[in-house]
């Protein structure tokens, strides 16, 4: 399995405000693979913080639209996107920020003595 896909997702994580920072020990890169699969890394890692069509988001990603929707109703539920509707037309954009938050704490709860749990509850 590549990392690149997991690298550009780190990558667009990294860049939100309060983001979920590289490690030298890549470990961010072993929590994102068991967090997700790496055509739904791949997917998000090119997704933007603004709304945009499918056809967008597909078109940056190589996707077709077809796969492209399919992807992005699955990482609905793992709030590393959002979804809303505008005249008519599904638009997703990266949601992010409780997902980082949530993979900011399994990191720190697996890696980081003394860090407390109660700062995880969501």
């Amino acid at each position: 399995m590549s990392d690149l896909s997991y690298e550009r997702l780190a990558d667009a994580l990294d860049a939100l405000p309060n983001g979920f920072p590289r490690m030298p020990s890549r470990i961010d890169i072993r929590i994102l693979k068991k967090s997700f699969g790496e055509e739904e890394a791949d997917l998000a890692g090119h997704m933007s913080r603004e709304y945009e069509t499918v056809k967008e988001i597909a078109a940056r990603a190589g996707l077709d639209e077809v796969r492209a929707t399919q992807l992005l109703d699955t990482l609905l539920p793992t709030d590393l996107v959002k979804r809303k509707r505008q005249d008519g037309v599904r638009l997703y954009a990266s949601a992010g920020s409780e997902q980082v938050h949530r993979l900011r704490c399994v990191r720190n709860r697996l890696f980081h003595r003394g860090y407390s749990a109660a700062t995880c509850v969501t």
